[in-house]
C-alpha cells in the first residue's frame, strides 16, 4: 500500500478587485473581486476540490480532472469570483483540496 504525505499546492496567480465608492466613501457599492489559482499535487493525486462556505453570492469554477490527477498531468486552474451591490464585510472563502491518501 502506498501512502501520500505530500501536501497539495495552491498558487494564487491573479487577484483582481474593484470598489466604486460613489459619493459616500463609507459605503462601497458594486464591489467585485476574483482570485485565480493553480492547484496541483505531487503525491498520489487529487481527489476533490471544493469551496467550504458558500452562503454569499460567489462563483467557483475549476478545470475538470479525474481522481488521481497528478501535477505531472498539469495544474488544475481554479477561480473564485464575487460581486455584490452592498457592503458585506468580512467575506472569507476556504478552498478545500482533497488528495488521495492511500492506494
Amino acid at each position: 500500500m502506498k501512502e501520500d504525505h505530500i501536501d497539495p499546492t495552491c498558487n494564487i496567480t491573479q487577484v483582481v478587485g474593484t470598489c466604486n465608492f460613489g459619493t459616500d466613501p463609507c459605503a462601497c457599492v458594486n464591489f467585485t473581486w476574483s482570485v485565480d489559482m493553480e492547484i496541483g499535487d505531487e503525491g498520489l493525486g487529487l481527489e476533490k476540490i471544493e469551496i467550504l462556505n458558500g452562503t454569499a453570492p460567489y462563483q467557483f469554477t475549476h478545470d475538470k480532472f479525474t481522481v488521481g490527477h497528478n501535477i505531472s498531468m498539469g495544474v488544475i486552474n481554479a477561480k473564485i469570483g464575487y460581486c455584490i451591490s452592498f457592503l458585506l464585510l468580512p467575506v472569507y472563502y476556504f478552498i478545500q483540496i482533497i488528495i488521495m491518501v492511500s492506494i
